[in-house]
């Protein structure tokens, strides 16, 4: 995982979810669209990931805790976007990359520069992406 900045911090349309994609495949930020400015984005988002031969799957909980109970039941070791409470715009969601691994999801990587000492407790999990 290589750490890639978002440059866009505009409620709703920022691209931390690309910087965070960007990170995962180890790319530069241009290299990835900012999915959510397109109308479909999350029908973009899945198309990107399929391009790259990754199949994603997705866990939502308005439940931090039940989340994280489902979760843990995967057999998966490694990297993962992670949707969060947004500490610059509360009322939106922020994408951070995250590391599963022996049942433990850590944040280790929040694009925004801001962010930079946060620690995992800080934040606040709506969504969980996996790539198998």
């Amino acid at each position: 995982m290589k750490k890639v900045y978002q440059t866009d911090f505009t409620n709703v349309t920022g691209n931390c979810l690309a910087a965070c994609v960007a990170s995962i495949l180890e790319c530069e930020l241009d290299d990835v669209p900012n999915f959510v400015t397109f109308p479909n984005w999350k029908e973009e988002y899945i198309r990107f990931w399929e391009s790259k031969n990754r199949v994603p799957v997705f866990f939502h909980s308005l439940s931090d805790d039940g989340l994280l109970r489902a979760f843990e039941r995967l057999p998966f070791t490694g990297y993962c976007i992670v949707a969060v409470q947004s500490f610059l715009h509360p009322e939106n969601l922020h994408a951070v990359v995250g590391f599963f691994e022996n049942k433990l999801l850590k944040v280790v990587h929040d694009p925004n520069p801001a962010n930079k000492n946060k620690t995992s407790s800080d934040y606040l999990v709506a969504e969980i992406d996996l790539f198998y």
